[in-house]
């Protein structure tokens, strides 16, 4: 891989929980330049059963690249090149049998990508599959916060405050155990403005 110059890929949420780049131009510069990394790795095809245990070099980065293309170009509002990125990462994980949280986090990501396409039944299957999963397999409980808020973010755009707030809540809860204070404070602002959106409704 070339040496990564550096790129400014903080971003903020709007009023309406959108995210919003610090720096689009600086993001944009960072996916042009994953995808010219991908460019340099062939897209292996399905392997035979016998060869599932043995992914190719460099499968893992081709993923995380692909996953990585697919969040920034969500945050940039480049749903189509999400997509793609997404479908071919979710391809990979499952042809290659990559292990249940890789295929959770894409999921996350795919659902998200559903979401701002408007295919809300496709956005809630994913995120509702990542939940079942999760209470079957304890190697995904620290992905149920993350389920739990795209649920919420989900029901904000559907107007479906209650539930918004429900779903927030239960995030909330999850991350305040986790002690992280990035994700703490994403998900209090994103209660915040749901309740408040809610007050001025009544």
């Amino acid at each position: 891989m070339a040496k990564k110059p550096p790129f400014n890929l903080q971003y903020r949420f709007g009023t309406d929980l959108k995210p919003i780049p610090e720096d689009k131009a600086s993001m944009q510069s960072y996916v042009d330049f994953l995808l010219k990394e991908i460019k340099k790795i062939p897209f292996p095809a399905a392997p035979a059963v016998s060869d599932a245990a043995r992914p190719p070099e460099n499968l893992r980065a081709l993923v995380k690249f692909l996953g990585e293309v697919g969040s920034y170009s969500i945050i940039l509002g480049k749903h189509e090149g999400a997509a793609k990125a997404l479908e071919k990462s979710l391809e990979l994980i499952e042809n290659f049998q990559l292990g249940s949280a890789a295929w959770a986090v894409h999921t996350l990501r795919y659902g998200d990508v559903l979401r701002l396409k408007k295919d809300d039944l496709g956005a809630e299957t994913a995120f509702r599959s990542v939940l079942e999963f999760q209470a079957r397999d304890a190697s995904l409980a620290e992905l149920e916060d993350f389920a739990w808020q795209h649920l919420g973010r989900l029901r904000f755009d559907q107007g479906q405050l209650k539930e918004a707030e429900e779903f927030f809540t239960k995030a909330l809860e999850l991350r305040q155990k986790k002690n992280i204070p990035e994700l703490v404070s994403t998900t209090q602002f994103a209660l915040d403005i749901t309740r408040r959106k809610r007050t001025m409704k009544r």
